[in-house]
This record gives C-alpha cells, structure tokens and sequence, in this order.
C-alpha cells in the first residue's frame, strides 16, 4: 500500500491529538470491566461468563472496525486468501492469549494495579521491536523514553504505594496482567510486520471478531 504523505492523518496536531485520545480509552478499560463485572454481577469465581464478557466485546469490536473501516474506502474489506494465516496468528496473541489473561487478572487485582501493569504494555512493545524482532534500531533516547515513561505511569496512579498497598500481588491477578502485558507487546510488533501484507484495518477487524468467537465458545 502506497501511504499518503499529505494525508490528514499525517498531520502532527492531528497524530498527537488521536494518540492522546487512544490513550485515554486504552486507560479506561480496566475500569471499565470492573464495573462491568459488578454491573452483569459477574463473581471472580465465574470464569464463563467473564470469558463470554470479554468474547462479545471483541466480536462487536470487529464487527465496529470493519464497518467504519468500510465507511472510510467505501468498498468491502475482505481479507486476502493469504492473510488470513496473519489473522489468525495476530487474533492468538493480541486478542485470544492477552485478553484471556487480562480479564482473568481484573477479576484478582485493584484497577490501579491493574492499569499499571498494563500499561507497561506500551513500552515492552519498543523494546521487543528493538530487541526480539530488530524492527527498530536501539538507541539511547528510546531506552531512556520507555523508562521514562513507565515510571511517569506509576507516579501518575499514585506512586509505589498504590502498588505494594491492599492485598498480596498473586499470580492470578498481576502475574495474569503481567502476561497480558507481553502478548500486547509481541502482537504489537506482529501487526507491524504482517500490515506490509495486508491492510492493517482489515487484520485488527477480523481477528477482533475471531478472537471473540473463541471465549463465546466456554459458555
């Protein structure tokens, strides 16, 4: 695909602005589902239907991207026969393996453990595309930013204290997030290397609604 260099996507107020917002509704999920858990009046023991919650969210989100991605070009978005070995690979790791821990988690952790270590996400994905894929080339203000900001993340949720406070980390709560975190990196990077085959709206739409049919399927 041949991009756009006057695009107004390529503005930098307008890149600046959508990635401030994507933020914020990335920050919001954790939340979020907390208070979707308490709504649908979901136990933490209730792993069905946490896992149903977390498969019709994803399957409506496919469903989202790919109409909106339709209203955007005006034609179909039907994958290529080729891709859809991308989708399925990108919808294992971004959707099926990283939400299957960080719903998991939710249901054990506070949500500002859990937002934390979620976030921490957004810098593994650097680091793994400088490191793990050589996607990037490493450099010191790169470092130095992901460091930065996974601190500034901390600080922000209130310190260490918010961390080492209430009750014991466990396994089932930060360990399941800190692995959510991982396959939130790795797919990062994935949808990177696989957009060079395939337009990337199309991969994140449907691997969203075939991720989603997966936790649908335990019910």
């Amino acid at each position: 695909m041949t991009e756009n260099k006057n695009s107004f996507w390529t503005f930098m107020p307008v890149v600046v602005l959508v990635a401030i917002f994507c933020c914020v509704l990335w920050g919001s999920a954790s939340p979020a589902i907390k208070i979707a858990y308490e709504l649908f009046k979901i136990d933490a023991s209730d792993t069905p239907s946490r896992l149903m919650l977390a498969g019709a969210r994803f399957m409506l989100a496919g469903v989202m991207t790919i109409f909106f991605g339709f209203l955007l070009v005006k034609k179909a978005l039907i994958p290529q026969k080729s891709s859809w070995k991308y989708i399925v690979i990108l919808s294992l790791f971004q959707t099926i393996g990283q939400y299957y821990f960080f719903f998991m988690s939710l249901a054990n952790t506070s949500g500002v453990r859990g937002s934390i270590i979620n976030a921490s996400g957004n810098f593994l994905a650097p680091l793994f595309a400088i490191f793990l894929f050589k996607l990037e080339k490493v450099s010191a203000k790169k470092i130095i930013g992901c460091v930065v900001g996974f601190f500034g993340i901390i600080m922000f949720f209130g310190g260490m204290g918010a961390i080492i406070s209430g009750a014991p980390m466990s396994l089932e709560g930060e360990g399941a997030m800190l692995a959510a975190a991982f396959f939130y990196a790795i797919s990062g990077c994935s949808i990177k290397i696989f957009s060079k085959h395939e337009n990337p709206v199309i991969l994140s739409g449907y691997q969203f609604f075939i991720g989603g049919t997966v936790p649908m399927s335990f019910r």
